[in-house]
């Protein structure tokens, strides 16, 4: 009994599931510790080519990483790669709960510098397949979403103003290599252990423990979780110390021009992205409403609990798309698993805008209205 215990409590320690369950059909002892009882009864049936002998699921050769190399070619054809849709390390997610915790009064001192549009975030997630179509039409050397057949979208200064509302002032991002005498100096103002930046949890817990206080130091932290993990995110999982210099003066913020700092670190993110790389650290998330923003929605089709009279007119933009509306526009846009483009894109950005000697459409109707003989 002692060695019998021992051997389980081992198997415990080392994170295994132990199955003592006992195969029914003629007696057979399930040999899967890790499935066990049906799921380990189903793969010892796939194994042996299915019940009957039919054809097992994985009785396919794979590769060195487990895949059928049949369906990994499949798809890297349809997303036109060798490899998988790069990574994205930034979210909304964790602004949004951080933002859904803070206090009215820090609410209004965010509004106060400008960034009130990021405490707008509507929804904590990104869908997948429409941020990858979102990436492949974006070119970095124009700066524009480029949709086929229906037309471009600039990814300019003012789209990212009229998205977000964040500063646009005449001064530059303090976005540097950090010094170590500011690392010291933010941990001593936060009470830092001598080491690692800490994680981005740890931040946000550190944020929600000042309670309702909305003074510089807070600012100066919850700034510190903007550009770490939205506006310019790296792929680590801790708070970037190149975002304290620019978030170590937060009222002078407002002077600086945000704005063209997320479409410089948009186009840089996209120009590094080699064969190597499979993570984009960037604002993607202004891509995917930016596109949504821009297409012709007619918001009367849409659930009345979504929209209002200030949904087509309200600034900045992020305070309409709310995740319902998302959601339904989506659904309204999308043709196919990973293919969207049903809906037109906005006048302004249509391809007949471009390409028709008159521009848009609407212009060639008032150009055509006007010399029509009056009655």
């Amino acid at each position: 009994m002692a060695r019998g215990g021992e051997g389980e409590w081992l198997r415990k320690a080392k994170g295994m599931r132990v199955s003592t369950n006992v195969g029914r059909r003629r007696g057979r002892v399930n040999q899967d510790p890790v499935r066990g009882g049906r799921a380990g009864k189903r793969a010892t049936n796939s194994a042996r080519g299915g019940r009957g002998g039919k054809r097992g699921t994985d009785s396919a050769p794979r590769d060195e990483g487990g895949r059928n190399p049949k369906r990994a070619k499949k798809v890297a054809d349809e997303i036109g790669s060798s490899g998988p849709p790069p990574r994205n390390r930034e979210s909304p997610s964790r602004l949004f709960i951080l933002n859904s915790g803070l206090d009215d009064t820090q609410k209004d001192a965010i509004g106060d510098i400008s960034f009130g549009g990021v405490l707008d975030i509507g929804t904590r997630t990104m869908k997948g397949d429409l941020l990858k179509f979102v990436t492949k039409c974006y070119d970095p050397e124009r700066s524009q979403l480029i949709i086929p057949d229906r037309g471009k979208i600039p990814v300019d200064v003012a789209s990212v103003e009229r998205i977000w509302g964040l500063p646009r002032g005449a001064g530059k991002v303090a976005y540097e290599v950090v010094e170590p005498d500011l690392v010291m100096l933010y941990n001593e103002m936060f009470d830092i252990p001598t080491g690692p930046a800490p994680s981005v949890t740890e931040w946000c817990k550190m944020i929600n423990d000042m309670g309702a206080v909305a003074d510089d130091k807070f600012l100066s932290a919850w700034l510190v979780v903007v550009y770490s993990c939205f506006l310019a995110p790296t792929t680590s999982l801790k708070v970037s110390p190149r975002a304290y210099s620019a978030a170590l003066n937060p009222r002078e913020v407002v002077n600086s021009n945000v704005c063209q700092f997320v479409v410089d670190q948009l186009r840089l993110a996209f120009m590094g992205l080699g064969d190597k790389k499979n993570t984009i650290c960037c604002c993607l998330f202004h891509l995917v409403l930016l596109y949504l923003d821009s297409l012709d929605v007619d918001f009367r089709t849409v659930h009345k609990d979504y929209v209002d009279e200030r949904t087509t007119t309200v600034l900045p933009r992020v305070k309409a798309w709310n995740e319902g509306l998302i959601k339904a526009v989506i659904k309204k846009d999308k043709i196919r698993k990973g293919v969207y483009g049903k809906l037109r894109l906005k006048a302004e950005f249509s391809r007949c805008a471009e390409d028709s000697v008159f521009g848009s459409m609407d212009h060639i109707q008032k150009f055509v209205a006007a010399r029509l003989p009056q009655n």
